[in-house]
């Protein structure tokens, strides 16, 4: 396992894209992270210098915000990423040359699963870093003092951290389930971002489609069951009291996410192994 782990960190360090793509997350929600400070510079001049946004750009309040405004683009590079992790082994042929070696197939896909929690828990160390490099400077500009001790912030961020890696996890195995069944790196990647597309856009049209009729209570039960919607959830309850000041839109209380992202990817999990293990990979 230990030498398949290798071969795959290997395969994911040589390759351009999960790179490239980690540096416009972080690009990418620096700019979101300056435009709502310029906002709320905007915003106070309206309200005889009440910051409403402000304090969400501050320490410690800036470790959540940067890790939840980036979550739609980790979701989306690790789903990539995982999608051509195990679609490639199909489509370049290199699945069968590898159980030759005598691996064996569960071993192989659980190295991928492990590798893809490493990468998850990477994301979401760079999230925290960032958010803690920009909260710092905005301090900085607007003279804040943060009330919260060292080791508070660390939990906090320690806990972040924890929701995030499990989160984009689940995303991945959700992606490697795909690329798996239909053996192609481009059936994963369009399942797994298709869905994604679905729950930020799908499905509050049809919610609005389905206002008028009797189905709207039926779409408001499956939000239960989105992943988005539960990793939501579960990074604003992982966040320490104080740190999250906008209202949530969702029903989901904390713990019930936490079920849910530790059966979810659970499942995602052995439905890949066995579909690897049942399934003939030869032709």
């Amino acid at each position: 396992m230990t030498n398949l782990l290798a071969m795959e960190w290997l395969k994911l360090r040589k390759r351009p894209l999960p790179w490239a793509m980690l540096i416009a997350i972080i690009v990418v929600t620096t700019i979101f992270f300056v435009l709502t400070y310029v906002a709320s510079g905007f915003a106070s001049r309206g309200t005889r210098g009440a910051f409403s946004l402000l304090p969400s750009l501050q320490l410690p309040s800036a470790l959540y915000t940067f890790m939840s405004d980036s979550g739609w683009l980790g979701a989306l590079l690790i789903s990539v990423v995982a999608a051509i992790m195990a679609g490639n082994e199909f489509s370049l042929g290199t699945v069968r040359l590898l159980l030759v070696r005598g691996p064996g197939r569960i071993n192989l896909w659980l190295s991928k699963a492990l590798l893809l929690l490493i990468f998850a828990f990477i994301i979401s160390v760079v999230d925290e870093l960032f958010g803690f490099i920009l909260g710092t400077i905005i301090d900085a500009i607007t003279n804040h003092s943060t009330t919260v001790g060292f080791g508070d912030a660390l939990i906090g961020a320690l806990r972040l951290i924890g929701a995030g890696t499990l989160s984009f996890w689940t995303f991945a195995l959700f992606a490697l389930l795909a690329a798996t069944f239909f053996r192609s790196p481009i059936a994963g990647i369009g399942v797994s971002l298709g869905y994604r597309v679905a729950e930020l856009i799908a499905g509050p049209l049809l919610g609005l489609a389905l206002q008028a009729t009797g189905f709207l209570n039926l779409l408001g039960q499956l939000n239960y069951f989105l992943i988005g919607n539960n990793m939501d959830s579960l990074i604003r309850y992982a966040a320490p009291s104080g740190w999250v000041g906008t209202p949530s839109l969702f029903v989901i209380n904390g713990p019930q996410s936490l079920i849910y992202m530790l059966v979810a990817p659970a499942l995602f999990l052995g439905l890949a192994l066995f579909n690897i293990q049942s399934r003939d990979v030869t032709s």
